[in-house]
């Protein structure tokens, strides 16, 4: 596996496993971590979208 995909790999599981009821609930009582794990969370899913339409757009112009 090349290594941006396995990057992109590791960036998604890791957004889903944040965004699981753990996460959700931590979100809601406020707590530091839970904000933190939330904000990184969001962060890697936008940084995750913008390399995949990147890409595409990369493929689209050869």
């Amino acid at each position: 596996m090349r290594p941006r995909r396995m990057l992109a790999y590791l960036l998604l599981v890791g957004a889903a496993v944040a965004l699981t009821a753990d996460g959700i609930r931590r979100l809601v009582v406020a707590d530091y971590l839970g904000w933190t794990i939330e904000i990184v969370a969001a962060v890697a899913l936008g940084v995750l979208a913008y390399r995949v339409r990147r890409g595409r757009d990369d493929r689209s112009e050869a």
